[in-house]
């Protein structure tokens, strides 16, 4: 489902079985990048709000406020930048 999502707005056009498809799409992904690398439980923990956020509000035009931290890789899978998630270091 990850590879159907490719901003944002894209998830208002998902039903929420293809939310939660979506959002364990990107547990897995998370979880097979980051294992070796830290920060795993945070952003195993956020992915459904992460995702819920970005399909309620408009993400792209309004400011989302937040930790930047360690628990921005949903966020980061959910934009334009998800084709270079595999080079970033925990």
């Amino acid at each position: 489902m990850l590879d159907r999502a490719n901003s944002p707005a894209d998830l208002r056009h998902l039903s929420y079985e293809g939310l939660e498809r979506l959002a364990a799409d990107i547990g897995e992904v998370i979880t097979t990048t980051l294992v070796n690398r830290g920060y795993l439980a945070s952003n195993r923990g956020t992915v459904e709000a992460t995702t819920a956020l970005h399909r309620v509000f408009n993400t792209t035009g309004d400011r989302m406020v937040g930790s930047g931290g360690h628990r921005v890789y949903a966020r980061k899978l959910l934009t334009v930048r998800k084709g270079r998630f595999t080079e970033w270091r925990g």
